[in-house]
């Protein structure tokens, strides 16, 4: 810890900066202490983007090529439609307790879970276990 004395020449006005920012009304009648005080806590907000959408990369699980699938790489699970599960093939669905709830509230039970499931997404393999659920997948419509 390093500690540096007060000059006394600079105790008024790091007690003026303590009242200020505990929220006690202070006189900022001078345009230096309003240059002091109050101009470094405004921050710039940095500037607002477009959309890029989801991220999706191609993948191949079990050497079935799944097509484009989004990446979620904050998620704690990892789900599979259970049509996937099907077109690929080969997987051993094993029963599990448990549920999801999505972010509108809804709560759904997993038809099963596959373990070490073989995922290639480019040149990188990793076994990955997913939770596989019965859902509606919608087609994506492709404007001409």
């Amino acid at each position: 810890m390093i500690v540096t004395p007060l000059v006394p020449p600079q105790i008024p006005d790091y007690a003026k900066r303590i009242k200020y920012y505990l929220g006690e009304v202070i006189d900022l009648d001078d345009e230096e202490d309003q240059e002091r005080f109050v101009k470094p806590i405004k921050k710039d907000h940095p500037k607002k983007l477009k959309d890029s959408g989801s991220l999706t990369l191609p993948c191949v699980i079990n050497d079935v090529d799944i097509g484009r699938v989004m990446i979620d790489s904050g998620s704690s699970v990892n789900l599979m439609p259970f049509s996937d599960l099907k077109k690929i093939g080969g997987l051993i669905l094993k029963p599990v307790n448990t549920t999801l709830t999505v972010a509108d509230g809804y709560i759904k039970r997993p038809v099963g879970m596959v373990e070490d499931a073989n995922v290639r997404i480019e040149e990188l393999e990793f076994l990955i276990d997913f939770l596989v659920v019965d859902m509606i997948i919608e087609e994506k419509k492709v404007d001409k």
